[in-house]
């Protein structure tokens, strides 16, 4: 799938699998294309290689994702060269953008891995911009945002012991458009503020997952 426009409040929660350009929401995006507030929970699996939680592939220049998050586990079963990716798989483009963005699933592969992209471009001048983004190293096993031999700049990393506030993009099934404006401008709680805001606290993938499953905040 390729698309040159728009993708808003979009998401997924099923299994994904396929043999090539794999993607929990899309396999494939084109250039010139802004995709916000998005998200996918289930696993999505490759065959071969170009899987990402959100998008396998961009496959051109000046794309914007932004204000979504990847739960999913995403597995390339490539024996090399596997481009997956906890958002995107694939993307070398100029002007590309991830924003206020971040993964959390298991992310599994035999080269060209990482917590946000798996590959991107080797042109230090083509470099993803991912302010404001970030992934857990613990749970999604990778240590770099991208893979060492490519380039991606303005990202953050956390770890398990994290707390992560319940009011991120689409924590609620109702109404998927509303984004906690403090969590999206990296304001950060302790456990007591945020319990005391009413917040849910979680620490988990499953944590999430069973928030989501009881319909959210």
């Amino acid at each position: 799938m390729s698309s040159y426009g728009e993708i808003t409040n979009s998401y997924t929660t099923g299994s994904v699998s396929g043999n090539v350009y794999v993607g929990g929401v899309a396999g494939s995006i084109g250039g010139e294309s802004k995709l916000t507030n998005i998200y996918s929970t289930g696993s999505v699996t490759a065959e071969n290689n170009i899987v990402g939680g959100l998008f396998g592939q961009f496959s051109g220049s000046n794309i914007t994702l932004e204000n979504s998050y990847s739960l999913s586990s995403v597995t390339s079963k490539a024996s090399s060269n596997s481009n997956a990716g906890g958002l995107v798989g694939y993307a070398t483009g100029s002007g590309v953008k991830i924003l206020n963005s971040y993964a959390i699933g298991a992310v599994k592969g035999n080269g060209y891995t990482g917590g946000l992209v798996g590959q991107t471009s080797n042109n230090a001048s083509y470099s993803v911009d991912a302010t404001g983004s970030w992934w857990n190293k613990v749970s999604t096993g990778q240590n770099l945002a991208t893979d060492a031999s490519t380039y991606i700049s303005n990202y953050t990393t956390k770890s398990t012991t994290d707390t992560v506030v319940s009011n991120l993009p689409f924590t609620s099934k109702t109404d998927t458009s509303s984004v906690h404006s403090d969590i999206l401008k990296n304001k950060i709680f302790t456990e007591e503020e945020a319990a005391a805001a009413g917040f849910v606290l979680i620490h988990t993938v499953d944590d999430f997952k069973n928030f989501l499953a009881a319909g959210g905040a």
